[in-house]
C-alpha cells in the first residue's frame, strides 16, 4: 500500500462483546465510553474468547506452494475435524515451528463459525458498524511480550481468568504454542466456591475478595474456601 493510500486513525476503540464494554484509546491515554459511535477515524479492535472458536494443529508437506496454503488448510481442517461440510467456516492461521518435524509445516488454527461471530458482536456492529480487527484472547498476550513486560525468551505458561471463560496458553520465545479453555470462569468459581462455604455470597462479594484480599494476611472467613477452590482448580488443570 503506498503512502497516500494509507489510513491513519486518530483513535482505537476496544470492544469487550462479552460485557458489552468500550474503552477508547487516544495519545496513550484510555478511557471508557458509555456509548460509542461510528467514526472513520477509529480503529475498532476486539476479540473472541476460547468457547467461541475451535483451535487445532495442522502439519502439511513442504512441497505445498505458498499460493496453495490457504486452501490446503482449510480442507485438511475439514478432513481432519470433521467440521460440519454445511458450515463455511472463517479459518485463520498462524504458523508454529517443530524442529522434530523436518517435512512439514505446523500450523495452529483458529476456526470460527460465522453465525457465532455475528451473534457475539451484534450488539457492537449496531453501535460501531464496523470492527477493523479481531484476534482470538490467548494472542492478545503477545502484548506483554511487545510491551516488555515480561522476559522475551523462554517458556511462559498463561492462565487468564474472565467472566465467563478461562483458558490457558502456552508461549515459547515470544511465540504461541498451545491453548485451551478450561473450567473455572469467574462464574464457575462463584458457584464452586458457594458449594464449598455451604451458604450464598454475592457474586460482586467474592469478586472484590479475590481482587483485593491477599490470601496470606486476610481474617476474612472466605480464605480457606477460596484456597480450597484454588487447589481444585489447579488440579484439574491438564494441557494435554
Amino acid at each position: 500500500m503506498s503512502k497516500k493510500e494509507q489510513h491513519s486513525f486518530s483513535s482505537v476503540l476496544s470492544i469487550n462483546p462479552y460485557k458489552d464494554d468500550y474503552v477508547k484509546g487516544i495519545a496513550g491515554a484510555l478511557n471508557t465510553v458509555a456509548s460509542p459511535t461510528y467514526s472513520k477515524e477509529q480503529y475498532v479492535i476486539s476479540y473472541l474468547n476460547t468457547k467461541s472458536f475451535i483451535n487445532s494443529n495442522i502439519a502439511l508437506s513442504k512441497n505445498i506452494p505458498e499460493d496453495d496454503l490457504y486452501d490446503a488448510i482449510y480442507n485438511k481442517a475439514y478432513d481432519e475435524l470433521g467440521l460440519d461440510q454445511a458450515v463455511m467456516y472463517q479459518i485463520e492461521y498462524i504458523e508454529t515451528f517443530n524442529r522434530l518435524d523436518e517435512d512439514n509445516r505446523n500450523f495452529h488454527v483458529f476456526i470460527i463459525d460465522p453465525i457465532v461471530i455475528d451473534d457475539v458482536f451484534k450488539t457492537a456492529i449496531e453501535k460501531v458498524k464496523y470492527i477493523d480487527y479481531i484476534t482470538p484472547s490467548p494472542l492478545l498476550l503477545k502484548a506483554l511480550y511487545a510491551k516488555e513486560i515480561i522476559e522475551d525468551s523462554g517458556v511462559h505458561c498463561f492462565i487468564y481468568f474472565q467472566e465467563n471463560d478461562t483458558f490457558i496458553t502456552i508461549y515459547n520465545d515470544k511465540g504461541f504454542v498451545y491453548t485451551k479453555s478450561i473450567n473455572y470462569s469467574f462464574v464457575q468459581m462463584h458457584e464452586r466456591f458457594c458449594e464449598l462455604y455451604g451458604e450464598m455470597v454475592e457474586y460482586e462479594d467474592f469478586i472484590r475478595f479475590l481482587s483485593f484480599e491477599d490470601l496470606k494476611t486476610t481474617d476474612s472467613p472466605y480464605k480457606t474456601f477460596v484456597i480450597k477452590l484454588y487447589k481444585e482448580i489447579f488440579a484439574n488443570i491438564t494441557i494435554f
